[in-house]
């Protein structure tokens, strides 16, 4: 058994110290708000679940690209696809947050998915179920990955009558006319960016960030007609991924099928080597076309790396929706419909990976449906302890940080 004090003592604690060396508020904010949530503690020690996770491997598993950060907080809804005939984006929901993405045995993201429930639930896990909601998990993911087998793409939709009520409301909601207005007005001006509050005007990163983007886009356009109007500095802090790292806002517009344009609100992020990269150096796929690709969230055209002279950063839309379920809210019959979304939403993650990296989807789904069919009894039980093993590390983050 991995001592937890000791990883994040060698893991967290050192990652904490050099953030602070640079950006003394976000190291306090990230600290904070780790000591005093254990659900923001987990989404903010990755490096700890990578450590267990490669301690603790399943025999012969295949590779995916994974999500890297599948945890419950990680999935929200989303407009950030193609304009629809309206001029707007259908508001969908999926995973919200690629930061970490990264090559991975394919039951990385399960087991961290399962870990997550766990710790949301606390020692209440089990009796609310916790047990019948991994199964869900699993038993949805081999659905889709059978379906696929089969070439049956009916089974692979979303069935919006199967949704959870609470995510047919918040869809509801964050597709209103007025929620995004009041989006769009609180960024936007005169068709450029509002300084204020939440981002500054930066002339000289105007200068240098545009003509990047624009060329980023050039290679593969997000629309028929599209334009890059502003950029400006973020300042506000963000999610827990976001801390320390550098953003930017960026206007642009495109022409909707009416011929009208319609602004599109994107930030670029700071991109770094995913928190599980130390732990898996060596991964199976060619790095030509690994290292370029990225998970689409919500099927948006504008997201993509824009190469910088001191790294890369990611650009992607950002929308009037990202609402986040609070699974412990949700009645019984809620929670399990939620579960098998997620375990769905992970199978088509994997999936769409596969058939962008080169290898036929229906291959990759027979190959994945056969080792959840073989080990799914035993990743339930691994989620199960990483899940008690995050508790006692929270617990020395706590005791390390007073």
């Amino acid at each position: 058994m991995l001592n937890a004090a000791d990883l994040v003592a060698s893991l967290l604690i050192p990652g904490l110290t050099a953030l602070a060396a640079v950006d003394p508020l976000a190291e306090r904010e990230r600290r904070t708000r780790m000591v005093a949530d254990v659900g923001d503690f987990l989404r903010g020690s990755l490096a700890l679940h990578g450590a267990w996770l490669a301690a603790h491997p399943l025999p012969d598993a295949p590779w995916v690209w994974s999500v890297g950060d599948a945890h419950v907080g990680n999935f929200a809804t989303l407009a950030t696809g193609p304009l629809r005939r309206d001029g707007r984006s259908a508001v969908t929901y999926g995973v919200a947050d690629i930061d970490d993405e990264h090559p991975t045995p394919w039951h990385w993201d399960l087991v961290r998915l399962m870990a997550s429930m766990a710790v949301t639930f606390g020692g209440d896990h089990r009796r609310r179920g916790g047990d019948e909601l991994d199964a869900c998990v699993l038993a949805d993911y081999l659905r889709i990955m059978q379906a696929a087998t089969e070439h049956d793409d009916d089974s692979v939709r979303l069935d919006y009558h199967g949704l959870p009520e609470a995510l047919k409301a918040a869809l509801e909601h964050d597709a209103d006319e007025q929620v995004l207005e009041r989006h769009r007005r609180t960024f936007i001006a005169g068709k450029r960016l509002r300084p204020g509050r939440s981002c500054s005007k930066d002339a000289v990163a105007c200068a240098f960030l545009r003509p990047a983007v624009e060329a980023a886009l050039d290679g593969q356009p997000p629309a028929k007609e599209w334009e890059v109007l502003d950029v400006a500095r973020r300042t506000t802090s963000g999610g827990l991924a976001s801390l320390g790292r550098r953003r930017w806002w960026v206007l642009a517009r495109e022409r909707d099928r009416a011929g009208d344009w319609v602004p599109r609100l994107l930030e670029l992020k700071e991109h770094r080597p995913s928190a599980l990269a130390v732990f898996l150096p060596a991964q199976p796929f060619a790095a030509t076309s690994a290292t370029r690709w990225t998970l689409p969230m919500g099927g948006d055209p504008w997201q993509r790396f824009v190469p910088l002279n001191t790294g890369e950063a990611l650009l992607r839309t950002r929308c009037q929706a990202r609402t986040v379920l609070a699974p412990a809210s949700l009645d019984a019959g809620d929670r399990v419909r939620l579960a098998r979304l997620w375990g769905q939403l992970l199978a088509r993650a994997h999936l769409a990976s596969s058939q962008a990296l080169g290898q036929p989807a229906s291959r990759t789904a027979q190959v994945l449906a056969g080792q959840v069919q073989a080990h799914g009894a035993a990743l339930r039980e691994m989620a199960s302890q990483l899940g008690a093993w995050s508790g006692k590390a929270h617990l020395a983050f706590r005791r390390q940080c007073s």
